[in-house]
């Protein structure tokens, strides 16, 4: 019995098959939703797609990024640091002697070059000459109690060479310090270290080794407790403090900007490596060296200035003269131009896909 009704099903569900519309021909219901939301998803990309290019550069420049950690136990209080582009050379506080450690682009200790001079308090490091010489000046400039009658800065040659040291004072007295840097013109700058801002101190233009080298002050910075100063580039100037940096116009040494710095234990170290590149450096073992975007030390954009009626000394048809910051306005709209542009034609082939859809039979 159960096989005649098997049977008897099985031909029955033969012929209703066999009487149904071809597959071609079958029909199914229209999913509004589901098209609705595709379109929906892809109008939100479209969108977040012209977003990012109508802002060129935004999502490359997302913060200060971690280059390398400090992986030497003995660096664990740095106070100096110098970029050379494949090396990087670090030198720690006060207490330690007189060495310095060349670190490779990972943060491992690939040599320890010991100099023989002595080393009160070691501060600051600053590139001596052209980077590929591969020599440093030494600050040892540290005077925590302000009883030091002189200060010395050393140049020391990382392949081993001889090492030059000079006395350094200043021309009212002890004073404490942290920062050194090179100047355009070659001389040694040092920015001492106070609550209420930093005096700029500048070496003779000709350092002699037989004697004390009297320093002059220049101008005085804003940064509260100055912890250490690069050349950024001819004719700009970074002064670091805990929290913040300034960047200053050279030689006048009037403020630019304020440059934020990432959190930092106790952030002592600054450097301008290649390409202008800006890295800073704690104290602390195992602490990350990073690096600045660019957008964090980029001068200010030009503010266009009002037009002014020419003297009767000017010329009558004074030929125009576009400021930078006018070609990087332009170059700005004609990427948003491009985005919009770009989005346009991207929505409306969505549109189009999406009503062709519903157009066919059964809206597939």
């Amino acid at each position: 019995m159960g096989g005649r009704r098997a049977a008897s099903r099985g031909r029955s569900e033969t012929r209703h098959w066999a009487g149904a519309a071809s597959p071609a021909q079958w029909q199914f219901p229209r999913r509004t939703g589901e098209t609705a939301g595709t379109a929906t998803v892809a109008a939100v990309v479209l969108l977040a797609v012209l977003a990012a290019v109508a802002a060129p550069g935004a999502a490359a420049d997302t913060g200060p990024r971690e280059v390398f950690r400090v992986q030497d136990e003995r660096i664990d209080e740095v106070s100096g640091m110098v970029d050379l582009g494949s090396r990087t050379v670090l030198t720690n506080d006060s207490g330690d002697a007189a060495r310095l450690f060349v670190l490779d682009g990972s943060g491992r200790t690939v040599a320890v070059r010991e100099y023989a001079a002595p080393a009160v308090d070691v501060e600051a490091l600053a590139p001596a000459g052209d980077r590929s010489e591969g020599a440093v000046w030494v600050g040892d400039v540290g005077d925590n109690r302000g009883v030091r009658e002189s200060v010395t800065v050393t140049r020391v040659p990382l392949d081993g060479g001889a090492v030059a040291s000079y006395e350094l004072t200043y021309p009212d007295g002890p004073v404490d310090a942290e920062s050194l840097l090179v100047d355009p013109d070659g001389r040694l700058v040092v920015v001492t270290k106070a609550f209420a801002g930093g005096a700029v101190m500048r070496a003779p233009a000709r350092l002699d080794a037989t004697g004390p080298n009297r320093l002059e002050q220049v101008a005085t910075v804003g940064e509260a407790l100055a912890t250490d100063a690069a050349l950024l580039s001819p004719t700009r100037v970074l002064v670091r403090g805990y929290a913040e940096a300034g960047l200053y116009a050279w030689p006048s040494w009037e403020p630019v900007r304020r440059v934020p710095l990432p959190e930092q234990p106790q952030g002592e170290a600054l450097s301008v490596g290649p390409g202008g590149r800006v890295r800073v450096a704690s104290e602390g073992a195992g602490e990350p060296v990073r690096q600045l975007p660019a957008s964090a030390t980029a001068d200010p954009a030009a503010v266009p200035q009002p037009s002014v009626s020419p003297s009767p000394s000017a010329s009558p048809n004074p030929v125009p003269n576009p400021t930078s910051a006018t070609r990087d306005d332009g170059v700005d709209r004609l990427a948003l131009g491009t985005g919009l542009l770009l989005g346009g034609v991207g929505l409306a082939a969505v549109t189009w896909l999406v009503q062709r859809r519903r157009a066919r039979p059964g809206g597939r």
